[in-house]
């Protein structure tokens, strides 16, 4: 069964979700984890439910959502996926920290 963890991240409190199932495979939609607390908020239920990230997707550009995309995509070698039209700014993004 498919299960989605949603987190209120950052003072925009901007939604990010993870959508697992019973394989333990998941997606990181919109990580806008910003505070330290935040980003071990969203890495400890990874770690806790020994979920196995497969995919860090952003729907759309907005600053709060793409707050913690850098620390996803290191921590668990993912390659960032959103709009096609958008995917120029989301490798910036990567490549500055964001």
């Amino acid at each position: 069964m498919t299960q989605v963890k949603k987190f209120t991240f950052n003072p925009f409190q901007e939604n990010t979700y993870i959508v697992y199932d019973e394989t333990k495979e998941c997606i990181v939609i919109d990580p806008g984890a910003y505070f330290p607390h935040e980003c071990e908020e969203l890495l400890d239920f990874i770690r806790v439910h020994a979920l196995k990230p497969m995919h860090l997707i952003n729907t759309h550009c907005h600053i709060d959502h793409v707050l913690s995309n850098k620390l996803v995509a290191e921590t668990f070698g993912l390659k960032l996926t959103g709009h096609q039209q958008e995917q120029l700014y989301l490798d910036a993004l990567l490549a500055t920290g964001a």
